[in-house]
C-alpha cells in the first residue's frame, strides 16, 4: 500500500509539473496548423488568412495589447483599464495606424477583417457569443484570449473593443468593427459596423494589425 501511495504521488507530481509544459505543447501546435507567426518588433502572433489560391494576408491573431503598445511607442495613452495582457484601448486611429507602420504593417480594411472574422461561416457570429465574445461588462475589457477563438484561430473578432479598421465611413470618420465590452449581446455581430472620427479615444476601442508578413 505505501509503494501505491508513493507512486501515485510521484505520477500527481509529475503531471503537475509537466502540464504547463504540455498545454504549451498544445497550443503551439495549434498555432503551427493555424500558420501563426510572431512579429519581431512588438511580439505579437500573427495568422494567415487566406483570400484566394496561394494569396492572402496576415492579421494579428489578438488585438494589439498594452504591452505590445507601450513597448514599440514608448509611451501609451492614459488606460482606464490597466493591463498588459489587456488590449489597448482609449487609442486614436492615427495612434493605431503608427503602431502598425513601425512593424512594418497596417490597418486592415473592413472587408479584410470581415473576411477574418467570419473564417469561412454565414451567420451573426461565427460560434456561441458567450464563448466567443466579452460583451454586457460593467468593468472594462478583459485580458486577450480570454474566449474562444474562430475557425482560423483569431480572437476578439467579436467583442472586448472594436476594432479599428483603415477603411471611411464616410468622409469624417474611419470604420469600426467587432462591437465591444459595453454592448448587449444582440448588437455584438459580425455584421455590424460603426463609425467615429479618427481622432477621438473610448475605452471600447482597440485596434490589430494586418498586412504582409516583414
Amino acid at each position: 500500500m505505501i509503494r501505491v501511495a508513493v507512486a501515485a504521488t510521484l505520477l500527481a507530481l509529475l503531471l503537475l509539473v509537466a502540464g504547463p509544459t504540455l498545454r504549451d505543447r498544445a497550443h503551439d501546435a495549434r498555432n503551427r496548423l493555424a500558420g501563426v507567426r510572431v512579429n519581431a518588433k512588438h511580439n505579437l502572433p500573427y495568422v494567415f488568412i487566406p483570400n484566394g489560391f496561394a494569396s492572402g494576408f496576415w492579421l494579428g491573431q489578438t488585438e494589439v495589447t498594452q504591452q505590445a503598445f507601450r513597448a514599440v511607442m514608448k509611451s501609451q495613452p492614459l488606460a482606464e483599464y490597466a493591463g498588459d495582457d489587456k488590449p489597448m484601448h482609449s487609442v486614436t486611429w492615427f495612434e493605431a495606424k503608427t503602431f502598425c507602420e513601425l512593424g512594418g504593417l497596417r490597418l486592415p480594411t473592413e472587408e479584410e477583417w470581415e473576411r477574418a472574422a467570419r473564417a469561412g461561416t454565414t451567420g451573426e457570429a461565427y460560434g456561441e457569443l458567450d464563448r466567443i465574445a466579452v460583451s454586457s461588462k460593467t468593468d472594462g475589457p478583459a485580458r486577450v484570449k480570454s474566449k474562444d477563438p474562430n475557425n482560423w484561430q483569431l480572437y476578439d473578432m467579436l467583442g472586448n473593443v472594436y476594432d479599428w479598421t483603415a477603411s471611411d465611413f464616410d468622409s469624417e470618420n474611419k470604420v469600426l468593427r467587432g462591437g465591444s465590452w459595453i454592448l448587449i449581446p444582440a448588437l455584438v455581430r459580425v455584421s455590424s459596423r460603426y463609425g467615429n472620427v479618427p481622432a477621438l479615444r473610448f475605452s471600447y476601442i482597440g485596434f490589430r494589425c494586418a498586412g504582409e508578413f516583414p
